[in-house]
């Protein structure tokens, strides 16, 4: 009975260990020649957790295959890092460091409707949480109706609460998108993506403490994306997620191609639903382009941020470079939208 148990648990460290180093490293290939690898980073989250187990019991059993997990752990060590930062608290700032911070918020608001059809004070539970929040700056993606809008509970109270708190507002036609700002923002570009012709890509410039900041507030492809040939077929919701990872890859071309365009040096910030989690092609590429993941930099265990359907997924994200300094990133918990708004904290340097 032991020898079977030594067996299978070799078996489960040969299965394991492959998986580790494909979701660690499968992020470095291109989609479009397979998307088999964004099965396995997707999974990555899940396989460091067996993997954990499966070290644990080497070292009961297998103290020689202890060793070789233990090894390949170190090698996958910097993207298990990515999906499961282990940084402390926030940073403590001095007054000249408060003075030149600012807050930015990203969130996917789902068109301000409540997933659990909660609307009991007659008040939009989801702009609620915004300004409860109050973040300096925010992006949101799936804003179509800016607006009191009676079926979400959207007052005009709360309209012209924001609007006082936020004096600059980009809401470009047909963007879905909307930012807020209590800085002066101008519009540099609204970039439409060619399959569901609606914009992914808003890029604006913030005038913040007196110094200029690109942000670029992005809404890539929907995990539920269906292929156009596929349309009427049996399609699972695997390959709906694979299906739209080669379609994020293209994009994030294009994100590369707006910030040589619009922010080839300087401060950048890059954020919104990348439907993609860390460890992915996308970020690969933008992080060959010098973006940071400031969860990375300040986050603290995983924090998924998409909360609907069992898919406890890290999808959104924000990213920065050039003269920032993130000091702490925090997660709203409420259940409002399909996604949970994530705002970062950045000190001007």
């Amino acid at each position: 009975m032991k020898k079977l148990l030594r067996i299978l648990l070799a078996v489960a460290n040969v299965i394991t260990g492959l998986s580790l180093l494909a979701g660690a490293f499968g992020g470095y290939y291109d989609p479009h020649v397979s998307t088999v690898p964004e099965a396995f980073v997707l999974a990555l989250p899940v396989t460091t957790l067996v993997m954990v187990v499966v070290l644990v019991l080497d070292l009961v059993w297998l103290r020689m295959w202890a060793v070789g997990a233990t090894l390949l752990m170190m090698l996958c060590l910097p993207t298990i890092m990515e999906v499961f930062p282990l940084n402390g608290g926030p940073r403590r700032l001095t007054p000249v460091g408060q003075e030149r911070s600012f807050t930015l918020m990203t969130y996917n608001v789902m068109n301000f409707v409540n997933v659990n059809a909660d609307y009991t004070r007659d008040i939009n539970p989801t702009l609620e949480e915004v300004m409860a929040a109050d973040p300096d700056i925010v992006c949101m993606q799936e804003a179509e109706y800016f607006c009191a809008l009676k079926k979400t509970c959207v007052t005009k109270a709360q309209i012209d609460s924001i609007s006082a708190r936020y004096p600059y507002t980009l809401m470009p036609k047909q963007t879905f998108m909307t930012i807020l700002s209590r800085y002066p923002l101008t519009l540099l570009a609204d970039i439409k993506e060619p399959v569901m012709g609606g914009t992914d890509i808003v890029v604006v410039r913030a005038d913040i403490h007196g110094e200029p900041v690109v942000i670029m507030s992005v809404h890539l492809q929907s995990i539920h994306y269906i292929p156009s040939d596929r349309i009427g077929e049996q399609v699972t919701e695997l390959d709906r997620v694979l299906a739209a990872s080669a379609l994020r890859a293209d994009r994030a071309k294009v994100l590369l191609e707006a910030i040589r365009e619009y922010a080839p040096e300087g401060r950048l910030i890059i954020c919104g639903d990348f439907n993609d989690v860390p460890g992915c092609y996308t970020l690969r590429l933008l992080a060959r382009a010098g973006l940071r993941s400031v969860n990375t930099r300040v986050g603290h265990g995983y924090m998924p941020t998409y909360n609907t359907a069992r898919k406890f997924f890290t999808i959104d994200h924000i990213l920065y470079r050039g003269a920032l300094e993130p000091v702490s990133l925090t997660r709203g918990n409420i259940r409002n939208s399909d996604h949970y708004p994530l705002t970062a904290r950045f000190v001007i340097e």
